[in-house]
């Protein structure tokens, strides 16, 4: 879910970070949030997946921080 997170908030969409590799934005994700590496990059790779290909575990991961992200407002 943290990876989901960092994108509803544009973190990948940040100039230095879309200058940056895959491996060099999930090392700096893990050493934020202390979160294996290779994970975060698998994560990563889920984002780049078509809706209609997620898992249900991935669409309610991506729902439960959408959710989250509304309460706020």
């Amino acid at each position: 879910q943290m990876v989901v997170l960092l994108d509803r908030l544009r973190f990948f969409e940040n100039d230095y970070i879309q200058k940056l590799s895959k491996t060099k934005q999930s090392l700096i994700i893990s050493k934020i949030t202390g979160y294996n590496e290779k994970n975060i990059r698998t994560r990563m790779s889920d984002l780049e997946i078509k809706q209609s290909a997620l898992t249900k575990t991935q669409k309610d991961d991506m729902s439960k921080i959408d959710d989250f992200l509304l309460s706020l407002e």
